[in-house]
């Protein structure tokens, strides 16, 4: 008796488990601009991106530190390159 109690309830956790796993693989965690430009810059190198953005390094910096941010040209050339790369936003 106290096995078949430990078993469903081992059933129950197991089927929880498995809508959480849904749930959060349907989340979207909110990426900063920062951390786009960061993770460009990770895949391509600072001078590629500066060169694909048509902008010099300093600039590409800022962004990525966060010291500056893009006007609303840069910023759109930003988001469309970041989705071209990891299809996402």
């Amino acid at each position: 008796m106290e096995k078949e109690k430990v078993n469903r309830t081992v059933d129950s956790i197991r089927q929880a488990m498995g809508i959480l796993e849904e749930a959060v693989a349907t989340l979207k965690v909110p990426v900063s601009l920062a951390e786009k430009v960061g993770r460009i810059v990770e895949k391509l190198g600072l001078r590629q991106t500066a060169w694909k953005l048509d902008v010099d390094v300093g600039t590409v910096c800022r962004w990525w530190k966060g010291r500056q941010r893009p006007n609303k040209k840069n910023l759109a050339k930003i988001e469309a390159f970041y989705k071209e790369l990891f299809g996402e936003e």
